[in-house]
């Protein structure tokens, strides 16, 4: 169920799919965090950066902002960390995957056991009561702004290699 396309890109925009998203599942992640990495509530949210804390925050992150989209801002408040620190890991995601059989291992076992309990039907509740609350025009507006500004990335990005 990885998302992608601009109203995934809106979702990940939108603070209050995150903070409802993370108030209706957050506990239930630390507790999985916990039967999958051996993981306690206390040495989750802590700076301890022993190598099974440091693996399941890594891991939480990732699925948060790559499988379900949330805010990096919403993720790095819940755990305690700077927003930056969630972007660094979502940057080095694709290669620790790649490169990591531990982390890949990790991450794929993680998304599986929270996947099952976690389904379609509950984040389009979620969804219902943060982003579908927006008006339709506040959405569409959104989404040609990015559309937008992607054709000018391109356009400049062509620029430069002309």
């Amino acid at each position: 169920m990885k998302h992608r396309g601009l109203f995934n890109l809106y979702l990940q925009n939108n603070k209050d799919y995150s903070q409802a998203f993370v108030n209706r599942y957050g506990e239930f992640i630390v507790k999985s965090a916990n039967i999958i990495f051996g993981v306690n509530k206390k040495e989750f949210y802590s700076n301890k950066r022993w190598a099974h804390m440091v693996m399941a925050r890594k891991v939480v992150t990732n699925m948060l902002t790559h499988y379900y989209n949330l805010h990096p801002s919403v993720i790095g408040e819940w755990i305690g960390k700077d927003r930056s620190t969630i972007i660094h890991n979502g940057k080095k995601h694709a290669d620790w995957h790649r490169y990591h059989n531990e982390y890949k291992e990790a991450f794929n076992t993680f998304i599986e056991f929270v996947s099952d309990i976690i389904d379609a039907d509950d984040l389009k509740d979620v969804m219902a009561t943060t982003v579908l609350e927006k008006s339709k025009d506040e959405m569409i507006d959104y989404l040609r702004k990015e559309i937008f500004l992607l054709k000018q990335k391109l356009k400049d990005g062509n620029k430069i290699t002309n």
